[in-house]
């Protein structure tokens, strides 16, 4: 299972730096299986190979701060380490949740948002920028998903002050406003927690 854990923050690492999949990483899987499992301890000797060939810290921390994050499995996978190792949470035990955007996606683009659109005080160009930013989602219960839906800030911290997601508490708590600021705020203080959870 430790030899599992290491091979799990290395691809973290290697898919949100952007590196290239296929050939390469082949070729580490080959010359893993082939060397480090021979020596007398083949954890600490797969630390010490894969360390030499995973993205940096600087490249990390650029994959979340500056790229936006697709809405998949693996993006909820890192919200949920990011709850279980930072938080103390435990998701499994929540039932349905759902990846949330603190601001709406459609902020700009439905006429319902204006309340969104003043508060994010920047261009609809600039949003569309960071509005799938890492610092922009958290998971939220399916059921309070749909009440905060595409509220104002000010409304969604009420869903968000009852859930059972401790990351989720965290932003209504922690934060009178949301706009793009905090956006990126919270960005860069979720890559620096990233790299403690991902880290060999």
């Amino acid at each position: 299972m430790e030899a599992l854990g290491v091979l799990e923050r290395f691809l973290v690492r290697w898919k949100v730096a952007n590196y290239a999949t296929g050939g390469q990483l082949d070729r580490i899987y080959s010359e893993l299986c082939s060397t480090v499992f021979n020596e007398s301890d083949p954890i600490e000797e797969m630390r010490g190979y894969l360390r030499g060939k995973y993205p940096s810290d600087a490249e990390f921390r650029a994959g979340i701060e500056n790229k936006r994050v697709k809405l998949n499995d693996r993006t909820r996978y890192m919200l949920k380490r990011i709850e279980e190792v930072h938080y103390n949470g435990n998701v499994d035990r929540m039932g349905d949740y759902d990846i949330e955007h603190i601001a709406p996606r459609s902020a700009y683009t439905a006429t319902r948002h204006s309340a969104w659109v003043t508060a994010l005080n920047t261009t609809q160009a600039t949003f569309e920028q960071h509005r799938d930013r890492l610092g922009n989602l958290t998971l939220l219960e399916s059921d309070k998903n749909i009440r905060a839906s595409n509220d104002p800030f000010e409304t969604k911290k009420n869903e968000y002050a009852s859930s059972d997601i401790a990351m989720t508490r965290a932003v209504g708590e922690n934060y009178d406003n949301w706009n793009l600021d905090t956006i990126q705020e919270r960005t860069s203080e979720l890559a620096e927690v990233a790299l403690n959870i991902w880290s060999l």
